[in-house]
């Protein structure tokens, strides 16, 4: 798999008068990201034990800045944003394999088969975010108050070792040797 990053980011700025101005901006991300683990000092990994991290990320925004009078003015925001991420085996659902090839199942060893983390590995959250602010100028002094609200919705899955995990003390012991001896 390669790795594949696909951005864009439009923005419009409207100056509706002297004293009020309005901002709309989108954002949008896609990305896939190979992942290339399983090597140690004592280990290595097959290409089928690798993953991919799928990114998604869309964000809207909308700005309005407004000056009331000379000693008042206002801030506003409202933004959403819809944000994914994936880690996907690359060939598919497979289930973990460890062969240790070391005397009595120690190291080194070969991973292969989908890594036992990305048998199902998903995270996504959708956020809204609200925010207004009015600052009065008084002479020497600046009063600023304001509220800023933020809501999440979360959606998680995971399922370790959802296709097995298998471990297995030499290649001797492997399902693949003894189904040819049967």
């Amino acid at each position: 798999v390669n790795t594949d990053s696909k951005r864009f980011l439009g923005k419009i700025d409207w100056n509706i008068n002297d004293d009020h101005r309005l901002s709309v901006r989108y954002n949008r991300v896609r990305e896939t990201e190979p992942v290339i683990n399983g090597f140690s000092n004592s280990g290595l990994a097959l290409s089928s034990y690798w993953y991919a991290r799928e990114r998604q990320n869309d964000n809207y925004v909308l700005n309005a800045y407004d000056d009331w009078s000379e000693s008042f003015s206002t801030e506003a925001s409202l933004s959403y944003t819809d944000y994914f991420v994936g880690r996907n085996g690359l060939f598919g659902d497979q289930p973990q394999v460890v062969i240790n090839l070391g005397p009595g199942g120690t190291s080194p060893y070969v991973d292969l088969g989908e890594e036992q983390f990305s048998h199902y590995n998903e995270l996504g959250v959708k956020t809204w975010k609200g925010f207004f602010a009015g600052t009065w100028y008084a002479g020497n002094h600046v009063v600023k108050a304001g509220v800023d609200i933020q809501q999440d919705k979360y959606y998680n899955l995971f399922g370790r070792t959802e296709f097995g995990a298998y471990t297995f003390d030499g290649i001797d012991h492997s399902p693949c040797v003894n189904a040819t001896n049967a």
